[in-house]
């Protein structure tokens, strides 16, 4: 996967971007009806991408507007997760290639007429050129097109969907994210024989259906509000993944032994007046934590259950998320059912040991796949300084030399480490973004009538012609024009800088880039006295090549 990336932006780097030219292939946006489930769905060409419809730093949205319909209530589209690929600047560009399959659910005022549909879209399709296409999808769905499509579940349904999702529950289990919680609750099982593992089990059982009953809960409000719910979106939140990699290295720890946790002695006394011990409020913690590990991957069979329990009532959402929850809890009350099992368990030995590195280790790859999901989302700067601040809070655990054998100096680092692990990751992302930003104010808006004038009166004009949707433009952008050097050379008050957008169709860009017959962009090209007509530049940019142009213009 990670060389099918690298083969993609290398691709992308070297690819100059064309608004007029025509594909091998035709491609087009179609309504499928097969098996009574409707679908828009695109088969894009081999080697060719189009980009999500999420706003990004690259790439044009893919957009697709309901611009007219009739006998319409209510529709929805269900995206599917798009790709991913970094390229060596950092920038993140989700996109969709081979088959796209989109999900439409429609509601009809009346039943039992048609419904007519017509749709605006507009995406870049993308490969050794880049083209802007913009559709008009006409569509009329049929009452019998609508067999399958919002419908109220069967009783057969309803026990299939529970029962794929006890299923698929179960399997989450099984999954990297979340397997190794589950081995160390086994541990600590044969660690303390004397645990009263029925409620152990029980209170790690609560702790899972109290956490997806408060998924079900936050999939209801996103229902009422129109908007769509997944697991996993709540890692769509840097302070959500930054919040979990603490809680992680903290589990790294205690598994460990480095670690022994204890509730303050308010805490279990207030605990024990109520005839619970914290050892058991810390398994329940742990299924908490188990569930939360779970909900960014997906299961077999999951999908299924979730995608079609969000047509379905408030009640049948609830019901869903609960027997996904009692599927994932199945382990704990197979104990609870078969106790006499556990005494098959082995005995604590060197083998342990041997296992909970194994079990550390996992959980190690876990933070660094948590601070992959966070370089996506901030940079990799930021994901340097949290990582430095994770080893900070795992020394400060696990070790009580000098100050740190004080609880008190030791709990006061500890807090003020977090605090860092939240703030200065942020910080480095605002800074690198400022600096951005003053890049950015180098450049003068491209008019081209002021050209000749400025030439005349001895400056030399630096233009640039860009967009969002251009990956070769991006690279420029951020790996030559962003560089100290090239600010420096650009800054040079004999020098105009002119940068025009042509993201969105510009007129007086194209009629620019027309007249010196280019077929694409980016395109940069220097103008002085001594190349009135211009002199251009490579496609792909280096800081060589710009500082040479600008002595060669002088």
């Amino acid at each position: 996967m990670i060389c099918k990336r690298l083969i993609l932006i290398l691709a992308c780097f070297f690819c100059q971007i064309s608004w007029g030219a025509e594909q091998d292939k035709e491609t087009n946006f179609i309504i499928n009806k097969d098996s009574n489930k409707l679908t828009l769905e695109l088969e894009i060409p081999k080697k060719h991408i189009i980009y999500s419809i999420h706003p990004e730093p690259t790439g044009l949205p893919t957009k697709v507007e309901l611009k007219r319909s009739s006998n319409l209530n209510n529709y929805k589209l269900i995206w599917p997760d798009p790709l991913l690929v970094t390229s060596p600047t950092g920038e993140k560009t989700y996109f969709y290639e081979n088959h796209l399959k989109v999900p439409l659910l429609v509601e009809a005022r009346n039943p039992t007429k048609d419904i007519e549909l017509e749709f605006e879209i507009e995406y870049v399709l993308c490969s050794n050129q880049c083209e802007l296409k913009q559709e008009h999808l006409s569509v009329v769905i049929i009452p019998e097109d609508l067999k399958n499509n919002l419908q109220l579940a069967s009783v057969f349904d309803a026990f299939w969907i529970m029962l794929i999702a006890v299923l698929g529950g179960f399997i989450l289990n099984f999954m990297p994210c979340v397997l190794p919680v589950l081995s160390l609750k086994v541990i600590n099982f044969i660690r303390h024989p004397n645990l009263n593992r029925k409620k152990a089990s029980l209170f790690t059982i609560l702790g899972v259906l109290s956490s997806f009953w408060g998924l079900a809960f936050i999939a209801i409000i996103f229902k009422s509000t129109g908007k769509y719910f997944g697991l996993g979106l709540n890692f769509q939140e840097p302070t959500f993944v930054i919040a979990l990699t603490i809680i992680i290295t903290f589990f790294i720890s205690v598994s460990l032994d480095r670690v022994v946790f204890k509730f303050p002695e308010p805490v279990n006394n207030f605990l024990l007046s109520i005839k619970l011990q914290g050892q058991y409020i810390e398994h329940y913690f742990s299924g908490v934590i188990a569930t939360i590990l779970s909900t960014p991957c997906t299961a077999p069979f999951l999908g299924t259950a979730l995608f079609f329990s969000f047509q379905q009532s408030n009640l049948f959402i609830f019901f869903t998320f609960t027997f996904i929850g009692l599927g994932f809890s199945m382990p704990y009350i197979l104990m609870l059912i078969f106790p006499k099992a556990l005494k098959f368990l082995p005995t604590s030995g060197k083998w342990m040991s041997n296992l909970k590195l194994i079990l550390a280790t996992s959980l190690i790859g876990t933070i660094i796949w948590l601070l992959y999901i966070l370089e996506a989302q901030i940079n990799l700067r930021a994901v340097v300084i949290l990582f430095l601040l994770l080893l900070l809070i795992k020394f400060t655990l696990e070790n009580n030399i000098y100050f740190l054998k004080y609880p008190l100096i030791k709990l006061i680092i500890l807090f003020i480490l977090v605090i860092f692990s939240f703030l200065l990751p942020k910080y480095s992302y605002l800074e690198d973004k400022n600096y951005q930003e003053k890049v950015n104010s180098l450049w003068q808006k491209f008019e081209p009538e002021k050209i000749d004038s400025l030439v005349k009166s001895g400056k030399i004009v630096f233009v640039d012609i860009t967009a969002d949707w251009c990956i070769t433009c991006k690279y420029n952008k951020y790996l030559v024009f962003s560089r100290d050097k090239t600010i420096k050379t650009l800054s040079d008050t004999q020098i105009i800088a002119m940068r025009g957008d042509f993201t969105n169709y510009d007129l007086q860009i194209h009629d620019f880039l027309s007249k010196r017959k280019i077929p694409g962009i980016p395109y940069n090209v220097i103008f002085s006295q001594k190349f009135p007509g211009g002199l251009e530049l490579p496609v792909l940019l280096s800081i060589k090549e710009i500082e040479d142009g600008v002595k060669q213009a002088r």
